[in-house]
């Protein structure tokens, strides 16, 4: 397995081995949206953060201030200069107008550079990681990483390490083909597979997209699978907050695909289940608990109990 972090996620939400901000890696030909982050391909950032570092050369005309800008911003390091004048970047060092993080990631840097040039001598003994080999193929669908892997006979986990892009593991909806990294060797094998894998069959979420008045609830029943599942495959910290317009990803129970209806047709009950309560369920369903009581008679007495059906709208 390849041993490159290429998922590293910092605190200011910068992403991959050369630490992007999206706004930044959107300058440099570097695409970050809800299925690619292409921050995490080593290649493509590696291109991109040699091209940013040459710019902010270009821009301050020494090293130590573009590497310094690297870190905390070309903002930071361009305002210092113009406040204070003219000055070289162990100057900011030491008249502390750079965060201690900055302070310390140039003579990081500086250190990495000499230990990688003789790194026993400094007791470091170092296996390098295997050269990341690959071919390619372009693919004219969406495919679930599951499923090529199954059909080709390559471990998922492969395939994933070879497109650490592919954010929600499935190859993106398609203007044009989609260039995907396999093993050396397996080009003719893999198109011939991909070519025989029936629409049906080449994903294992459905989408949905979420409209004005939807619940995780909702959602969940409408494809016959659980909340639990939604909020995990689209690690949704609070299963109650929906954004009006989110995309989000649905399991397929056991690889079937959604039952063919929509919220527009939902039954408008609810089976009750262990562990719910009417707060529960009256915030699932967007309504208020005087509501749901209202509508089910439990105008007096609001107790509820495992398979009682509600009303819900």
């Amino acid at each position: 397995m390849y041993k490159r972090q290429p998922n590293a996620y910092s605190k200011a939400h910068a992403a991959g081995v050369w630490q992007f901000i999206a706004s930044t890696a959107r300058i440099y030909d570097l695409k970050v949206d809800w299925w690619i982050d292409e921050r995490r391909n080593v290649e493509l950032a590696t291109i991109a953060a040699a091209r940013h570092l040459k710019d902010l050369h270009d821009r301050f005309g020494d090293w130590f201030l573009a590497l310094a800008a690297y870190n905390a911003g070309p903002g930071r390091v361009s305002r210092n200069l113009k406040r204070y004048g003219e000055m070289d970047y162990w100057a900011m060092v030491e008249r502390r107008l750079l965060h201690r993080e900055t302070r310390n990631y140039v003579p990081a840097i500086l250190a990495s550079i000499i230990i990688y040039k003789n790194p026993e001598a400094y007791g470091f003994y170092v296996t390098q990681d295997a050269p990341l080999l690959y071919e390619s193929v372009f693919v004219e669908h969406q495919y679930d990483l599951r499923v090529l892997a199954e059909e080709v006979g390559i471990e998922r986990e492969i395939l994933k390490a070879l497109n650490p892009e592919l954010r929600r593991g499935i190859t993106p909806p398609l203007e044009k083909s989609y260039q995907l990294k396999i093993p050396v060797g397996l080009v003719g094998q893999v198109m011939e597979r991909i070519a025989s894998i029936p629409a049906s069959k080449r994903l294992r979420l459905d989408h949905h997209r979420v409209a004005r008045g939807d619940t995780l609830w909702d959602i969940a029943r409408l494809y016959d699978t659980s909340l639990q599942a939604i909020a995990v495959t689209n690690r949704l910290s609070n299963p109650n907050r929906l954004r009006l317009g989110q995309e989000l990803l649905i399991p397929k129970r056991d690889g079937r695909p959604a039952p063919k209806r929509s919220l527009a047709t939902f039954s408008g009950s609810y089976t009750v289940r262990k562990g719910d309560s009417l707060y529960k369920i009256a915030r699932s369903f967007g309504i208020s608990v005087d509501r749901l009581a209202q509508i089910n008679n439990l105008e007096k007495a609001r107790t509820i109990y495992p398979g009682q059906s509600l009303r819900v709208n």
